[in-house]
């Protein structure tokens, strides 16, 4: 009664038992699946985290120069020695420290 071609038949048999994927496999599709999950994921790149990280540091470099030069200017010139530096310990005392 069943007038099928014997290689349709082994075809039609292996599509009926199926061949389970073995475990250390990843299904069919799942590299897929997971690109586009990463793709789709919105977190700030590590470029414009960097880039800020380095504009801070130019701020914060930039302040302790300009204060810098403004402890310099305000010194007084005198016929000391420049390696005597209680000029500079009486200026924190009195301007910075309270």
């Amino acid at each position: 009664m069943n007038h099928l071609e014997p290689e349709l038949k082994r075809l039609m048999n292996w599509a009926r038992h199926g061949l389970a994927p073995k475990p250390d496999q990843a299904p069919l599709g799942f590299s897929r699946r997971v690109l586009a999950g990463l793709e789709s994921e919105q977190t700030a790149p590590s470029p414009l985290v960097f880039e800020r990280l380095v504009a801070i540091s130019a701020w914060a470099s930039t302040v302790v120069i300009v204060c810098g030069l403004i402890f310099f200017a305000s010194q007084t010139r005198s016929g000391e020695s420049v390696l005597n530096f209680t000029s500079a310990y009486q200026f924190l005392a009195k301007n910075i420290l309270p």
